[in-house]
């Protein structure tokens, strides 16, 4: 019982000062934010724009592999078209692959203000791809 008086005390005491109301508002702000802002299910997509001079066979292969639900692909022409649609796109990245001698050539072109450790990732990813592609 003196557990509750102490509570209603302190409730009332507090009422009396702004400090109550503005953790009140900012309860509801962050509710709000919440309910209408915020997705409820988020997926990340990344947009890649790619660029393959490997031959019509290997081409649509990488394509199929690269056609799962997080990754939204493109297929240029030519590399320069790769970098145009970088720079209208400034949250996608882009891929050339050439084959010179018999090996394949993987340029990752990106957008230059990417965190080390997003480069590093993809680094890896492409390493990893030229693990299985044998070169």
């Amino acid at each position: 019982m003196k557990l509750l008086y102490s509570f209603l005390k302190d409730m009332k005491l507090s009422l009396r000062g702004y400090y109550f109301y503005i953790e009140i508002i900012f309860a509801a702000i962050f509710v709000a934010v919440l309910v209408f802002v915020v997705p409820e299910n988020f997926e990340p997509k990344v947009t890649v724009f790619a660029y393959f001079d490997v031959g019509d066979p290997i081409t649509s292969l990488i394509g199929d592999g690269f056609g799962n639900a997080q990754v939204d692909l493109t297929i240029m022409d030519s590399r320069d078209e790769v970098v145009a649609a970088l720079e209208k796109n400034r949250g996608s990245v882009g891929l050339s692959v050439t084959r010179e001698d018999g090996k394949f050539i993987y340029d990752y072109i990106i957008q230059g203000y990417e965190h080390e450790k997003f480069r590093n990732i993809n680094s890896f990813n492409i390493f990893m791809f030229k693990q299985i592609d044998g070169n």
